[in-house]
């Protein structure tokens, strides 16, 4: 049982970074980011909604920002490419995306990504000698 609870709050399969976009999807993903807020190292993709014309996408980035936009897809039989500009794109804090989605599982959840961000950042902080 204590497996699953873990497993419930995994961040690792949603997280990619600028230096590991390994999917053809996530390379896709970070460009369209890149467009609306550029300059993040450290994504996880908090929401991404399957629609028959696109995919609605929530991403937390560098865990301070939390993005949310529409994404048209194309899709060729096991890979989907983006195919069009993100539309509807809303952009806020975490804090207040925080306060917004209240308590439960889903804060718990984004309360994991943003401290899996903070510790992959810090890591990534090199100090001058």
């Amino acid at each position: 049982m204590p497996s699953r609870l873990t497993d419930r709050y995994d961040v690792e399969g949603i997280r990619f970074t600028r230096k590991e976009p390994n999917d053809p999807m996530n390379r896709d993903l970070l460009n369209v980011v890149d467009g609306i807020r550029p300059g993040g190292s450290v994504y996880h993709v908090l929401r991404d909604i399957p629609d028959d014309s696109g995919d609605e996408m929530t991403i937390l980035v560098d865990g301070v920002t939390v993005i949310h936009f529409e994404l048209a897809r194309i899709s060729f039989k096991k890979t989907r490419l983006v195919g069009g500009p993100p539309c509807d794109i809303q952009i806020e804090t975490v804090d207040d995306y925080r306060r917004r989605g209240g308590q439960g599982k889903h804060r718990i959840f984004l309360d994991h990504a943003v401290a899996d961000a903070r510790r992959l950042l810090a890591k990534d902080v090199r100090f001058p000698d």
